[in-house]
C-alpha cells in the first residue's frame, strides 16, 4: 500500500479548513442578510406605525372640527338670522344666548389648541401639562384624577420624549374617557437618574387585551405602544374584565452628570 504524502496530507487539511471557513462565512453572510431583512421590515412597521398615527390624528381632528366647532358656528348663524324674526321683548335673550355659544366656541378653539401643541409643555415642563391636562378632563368630565410627580424636572430635556410622554399620557386618559366607564384614576409620573416611570391605573370595566387588540377601539393603545417603543421603552396593560385597567410604561433617559 501506497502512503500518501505529508504534502498531499496538508492539501486536503488546507481544503477542509478552506471550506469549513468558507461554510461558516456563507452562515454567516446568510445571518447578516436574515438580520439585514428584519431590521428593514421592522423599520418599515414604525414608519407605516407613524404613518397611520399622523393620519388617525388627522381624522379625529377633522370629527371634532365638524362635530364641535362646526356645529357650534351653526348655531350661531340661526340665531343671528333669528333676530330679524325676534320680538323685541325677547332680544336681550337671544342675544345672551349668542354671547353663549361664541364662550363655547371660543373654549372649544382652546381645547382643540391646546390638543394639537400645548405651549405649557415647553414653557412649564411636562409635569405641569399633565396636571393641566388631568384638570380639563375632570372639569369636563365625572372623573376623579389624582396625580402625582417625582424627580427633577431638569433631568429631562429632550423634546421629544416630553411630548411622546404627553401624548401617551393624554391617550390613555382620552381611552378611560371613552371606554372604561370609571370614576377615578391614578396617575403618577417618576423621573430618576436614568429612566421615566409612568403608571395610569383606572377603576372601569377592564377587558380582554388579546381580544380589544384585533377591535378598532385598540387603536389608542396601538399609538401608545409606537410611540414607547420609539423611545425604546416597555409598554405594558394590565387588565381583566371588570378590574380596571393599568397602563405601565417606563422610558430610559441619557444619565445627566
Amino acid at each position: 500500500m501506497s502512503k500518501e504524502s505529508p504534502d498531499n496530507k496538508k492539501q486536503l487539511q488546507n481544503k477542509d479548513e478552506i471550506g469549513a471557513l468558507t461554510e461558516s462565512f456563507n452562515l454567516m453572510v446568510n445571518q447578516l442578510e436574515q438580520q439585514s431583512q428584519e431590521l428593514q421590515k421592522e423599520r418599515l412597521i414604525q414608519m407605516q406605525s407613524f404613518i397611520d398615527g399622523q393620519e388617525m390624528e388627522r381624522q379625529r381632528l377633522s370629527r371634532e372640527l365638524h362635530d364641535g366647532l362646526g356645529q357650534l358656528l351653526i348655531a350661531i348663524k340661526l340665531k343671528l338670522e333669528s333676530l330679524i324674526y325676534t320680538d323685541r321683548s325677547k332680544l336681550l335673550y337671544t342675544i345672551e344666548g349668542i354671547k353663549t355659544l361664541f364662550d363655547k366656541t371660543i373654549d372649544e378653539i382652546k381645547r382643540i389648541s391646546y390638543d394639537l401643541m400645548p405651549a405649557v409643555l415647553y414653557e412649564f415642563g411636562l409635569s405641569k401639562a399633565i396636571s393641566n391636562l388631568c384638570e380639563d378632563i375632570e372639569n369636563r368630565t365625572r372623573l376623579n384624577i389624582s396625580y402625582t410627580y417625582e424627580g427633577e424636572a431638569e433631568i429631562l430635556n429632550d423634546k421629544l420624549i416630553k411630548t411622546y410622554l404627553f401624548r401617551i399620557v393624554q391617550e390613555a386618559l382620552n381611552n378611560v374617557v371613552k371606554h372604561a366607564e370609571a370614576s377615578k384614576i391614578n396617575l403618577s409620573l417618576l423621573i430618576m437618574n436614568n429612566e421615566i416611570r409612568l403608571r395610569i391605573e383606572d377603576n372601569g370595566k377592564g377587558f380582554e387585551v388579546e381580544n380589544h387588540l384585533q377591535s378598532l377601539k385598540t387603536n389608542g393603545i396601538y399609538n401608545m405602544r409606537e410611540r414607547v417603543n420609539l423611545l425604546k421603552g416597555n409598554f405594558e396593560i394590565i387588565t381583566k374584565p371588570d378590574e380596571g385597567t393599568i397602563v405601565n410604561v417606563i422610558i430610559p433617559i441619557p444619565i445627566t452628570v
